[in-house]
């Protein structure tokens, strides 16, 4: 045991660290029938990235709010399942196509996000779902939440 966490230890202070398996973060297997990116407009004029998932008809939506880690593929395959569930999901991009790749990068990427720009991508979003869902639902990973909470607050009446 002892050996294992002096392992553990030299693989984080050689930047190993930023590679190690994080069993909160597996990805499920993805559904069939995976969605579309789509350009979403905001108040202010500007467009967002987002992944489009679910049938247009059905009446409940879910918007799903990205962690540190941004829109990758954990995120776009969790919005499969769901739409697989018969819900029409969204789930934005609110880092405008940066990718993050490393641990030490995410921070650094969510800081340079402009909080104005981030509220005015998630009331778009929930104008574009507001369209054709009649109940939307808001999730979030992580870092997320903190805009999930002020989208809440600011538009209780649209969110189951």
């Amino acid at each position: 045991m002892l050996l294992a966490c002096a392992l553990a230890l030299t693989a984080l202070s050689a930047g190993a660290r930023d590679w190690v398996e994080r069993p909160w973060m597996k990805t499920p297997a993805p559904f069939p029938g995976a969605g579309e990116t789509i350009s979403v407009s905001t108040a202010y004029g500007t467009t967002f990235r987002a992944y489009l998932v679910g049938p247009e008809e059905a009446g409940e939506a879910v918007l799903l709010i990205h962690d540190r880690w941004g829109l990758n593929r954990h995120v776009t395959a969790w919005a499969d399942r769901l739409a697989d569930d018969g819900y029409r999901v969204m789930a934005l991009d609110l880092y405008g196509g940066r990718e993050v790749l490393r641990d030490s990068m995410a921070m650094h990427v969510w800081r340079q996000t402009d909080p104005v720009w981030t509220e005015a991508n998630l009331d778009g979003a929930m104008r574009f779902l507001g369209h054709s869902q009649q109940r939307i639902a808001v999730a979030a990973w992580g870092i997320g939440v903190g805009p999930a909470i002020e989208l809440g607050e600011r538009r209780a009446d649209e969110i189951s």
